[in-house]
């Protein structure tokens, strides 16, 4: 429809995200394009103490399957 002609959809090719691994192969398009890669274990909030228990009280719905739509 002409909305995102600039995109690229392609396969990430993360090295085993069945077992929730999320490394890049060398190959990854998403470093072709200029992504680098950070430790996302370390990822999370950070710093005054009061800013990282609002991110703990937050309550989400539970995640729905796309496959299922359950």
């Amino acid at each position: 429809m002409g909305r995102d002609n600039n995109s690229i959809i392609a396969d990430p090719l993360f090295a085993d995200p069945d077992n929730y691994d999320f490394h890049l192969a060398p190959n990854s398009p998403a470093i072709k394009l200029g992504f680098k890669p950070f430790d996302y274990t370390k990822a999370g909030v950070y710093g005054d103490p009061a800013w990282m228990k609002k991110a703990t009280d937050m309550k989400f719905p539970p995640l729905m399957d796309i496959e299922t739509g359950k």
